[in-house]
């Protein structure tokens, strides 16, 4: 995790100036800290890895500015979602009078949207083959972290008598911050008039920061597959 800024037009040498305007949609992968929100009590120990969806849609303008290179600029809107589950032993609970080893499953799922946007070269390997890299920064904002605790075991409850605990239902996620992302993009032109070319693309987009200091350890990673509409200006 997500609109993600990633997919614009791909010029060769021969092109003229063009404007894109991109579709975009794949998975985000990435790591929650152990114990989950660093601002909110949970006693998981193993959240690790999580897993979502990222889409976005978003504008771009290419030039080129030398044998086989291009320079590209993007804006773009989207989200991305993430959410890990662990089980593990609650430990001795009482239930009929017996004790009885209980389990639990925590559960942590955020949903970052984000506006984003980024800079870049690309180079063509051969005929409408190119590829494309650059750096960008997202801003999220309207983020929600829905988070629980539930006791797996029938009959056993927490101290209050109930069964889930440390529960958060789609609360704003604290702590928003910028933070910045490295890409690179594998895709093909396709020519469907003089003036318009469709381009296919697979990528990858890393990002070095969180965009929550609530998750300090989450650095979200999208794989993705876009469809660009190239105008020739």
């Amino acid at each position: 995790m997500m609109l993600v800024p990633l997919f614009m037009a791909t010029a060769h040498a021969s092109d003229t100036t063009r404007l894109s305007v991109t579709a975009m949609a794949g998975m985000a992968a990435a790591t929650f800290p152990s114990r989950g929100l660093a601002t909110q009590p949970s006693c998981c120990t193993t959240f690790g890895d999580a897993s979502g969806v990222a889409a976005s849609i978003g504008v771009g303008w290419s030039t080129p500015i030398a044998n086989s290179l291009s320079f590209h600029v993007a804006a773009s809107g989207g989200l991305f979602t993430l959410g890990a589950e662990a089980e593990e032993a609650f430990g001795l609970v009482n239930i009929g009078g017996q004790p009885v080893e209980a389990r639990s499953r925590h559960q942590l799922d955020v949903t970052i949207p984000r506006l984003s946007a980024a800079v870049g070269l690309g180079w063509t390997l051969w005929s409408e083959l190119s590829v494309r890299g650059g750096v960008g920064i997202s801003m999220p904002f309207a983020t929600s972290v829905t988070q629980s605790e539930v006791l797996l075991t029938p009959g056993a409850v927490f101290e209050d008598g109930t069964t889930s605990r440390n529960s958060l239902n789609a609360v704003p996620l604290p702590e928003l911050a910028p933070w910045v992302t490295v890409y690179g993009n594998l895709g093909y032109g396709i020519d469907i008039s003089p003036s318009l070319r469709l381009l296919p693309e697979v990528g990858i987009e890393v990002s070095l920061g969180s965009p929550s200091a609530a998750l300090p350890q989450m650095r979200p990673i999208m794989y993705t597959v876009g469809l660009s509409c190239q105008a020739a200006l």
